[in-house]
C-alpha cells in the first residue's frame, strides 16, 4: 500500500473546500485507500492554521485533529533535517516521511515541491499522487 504524508495545505484544503483534489485525497485518506503518516507536530499546526487563519473553533479544531490522527499512523521522529533551506518549518515533513517509511510526501508548497525528492521518498502534487492511487 502506498504511504504518504501530506503537507498542512493539502489538509486544510481538502477540509475548507468541497470540490477540487485535495477534498479528492481527503475522502480517499478516510477510505484508507492508502496510509497516512503525520506527527504530533503536524497535527498541531493543522489545528492552529484551522483556529488562527479559518476561524475554527477549538472544539472543531481538534475533531480535525482526532479525524486526521485516527486514520493516520502517527510517527515521532527521531531526527532533525535541514534539506529544505528556503523554509525550515517544512523539514518537520520530511522528518515524518522518513520516519514513517513513506513513500510520498504530497504538497502544494513550492520550497518542498523544488526538493523534488529525498532519499527515497518522491515530493509531489497532489494530482500526482491522486494518479498513484487511482492506478492502484
Amino acid at each position: 500500500m502506498l504511504r504518504s504524508t501530506n503537507d498542512t495545505n493539502v489538509w486544510v484544503s481538502g477540509i475548507n473546500w468541497k470540490h477540487g483534489k485535495p477534498r479528492q485525497l481527503l475522502e480517499l485518506a478516510l477510505a484508507r485507500a492508502f496510509t497516512h503518516v503525520t506527527s504530533l507536530e503536524i497535527l498541531f499546526e493543522i489545528t492552529r492554521v484551522l483556529r488562527d487563519y479559518f476561524g475554527y473553533s477549538d472544539e472543531d479544531a481538534y475533531e480535525w485533529y482526532r479525524e486526521i490522527g485516527e486514520l493516520s499512523e502517527v510517527v515521532r521522529p527521531t531526527m532533525r533535517l535541514n534539506v529544505v533551506k528556503t523554509d525550515s518549518t517544512d523539514n518537520r515533513f520530511v522528518e515524518c516521511a522518513l520516519e514513517g517509511r513513506a513513500n510520498y510526501i504530497v504538497s502544494g508548497d513550492h520550497h518542498l515541491l523544488d526538493l523534488g525528492s529525498y532519499q527515497d521518498i518522491q515530493i509531489v502534487k497532489v494530482s500526482d499522487f491522486l494518479q498513484k492511487v487511482i492506478e492502484r
